[in-house]
């Protein structure tokens, strides 16, 4: 799944998010790589009372949960009780607890070499959220995130025949090769 907008991220943070009368409170990470595909999303071991630094560093543990492919993207949702967003929400609602956090999660020196697209905060019924509602190429500071492409069937096994199989092509092949040098370089140690 490569998320290309808020909708997709809404979609799937709403079922951790919103749950009733009795939720318990909990972030979730919802981690992309760099062409904005769904990698995971993983329950961060933290309260959403700790220190931002704490927060922070277990943020990081899951973007580099998954070593097969490297995470650039991220957005966070948040489950807090104390906080009511049913009451506060609604288009004219500035959400400026949402800047605060996303300012702080930004500047924390763990997280640097990854992007915040943005955080949904929820009280278990309401849901506010400084994440683009729709595409993410309609807002203004977005331009830089990869964009999503179909070329229509069929593809041939050569891999030359558009330029997202020759992507696809090239990718495969430095995987090998970092691979290949991982396995000769444990030969070379154990040897």
């Amino acid at each position: 799944m490569i998320i290309e907008a808020g909708y997709d991220l809404y979609q799937l943070l709403a079922p951790k998010l919103l749950r009733g009368k009795k939720p318990r409170d909990a972030t979730w990470v919802v981690v992309m790589d760099e062409d904005l595909r769904f990698m995971l999303i993983a329950k961060v071991r933290t309260s959403v009372h700790d220190s931002v630094e704490s927060q922070a560093t277990q943020i990081y543990k899951a973007l580099t949960r998954e070593t097969w492919v490297r995470a650039k993207y991220f957005a966070i949702g948040r489950l807090d009780t104390s906080f009511v967003c049913s009451e506060r929400s609604g288009d004219d609602y500035p959400g400026g607890h949402l800047d605060v956090y996303d300012e702080a999660i930004r500047k924390a020196p763990a997280l640097q070499d990854f992007e915040l697209i943005g955080h949904m905060h929820s009280d278990g019924v309401g849901l506010c959220s400084d994440v683009p509602r729709f595409s993410l190429r309609d807002y203004g500071g977005l331009e830089h995130l990869p964009r999503s492409e179909s070329f229509p069937g069929p593809h041939s096994f050569a891999g030359d025949c558009c330029p997202a199989c020759i992507r696809f092509n090239d990718r495969l092949d430095a995987n090998r090769a970092r691979a290949e040098s991982i396995e000769a370089l444990d030969r070379q140690l154990d040897g």
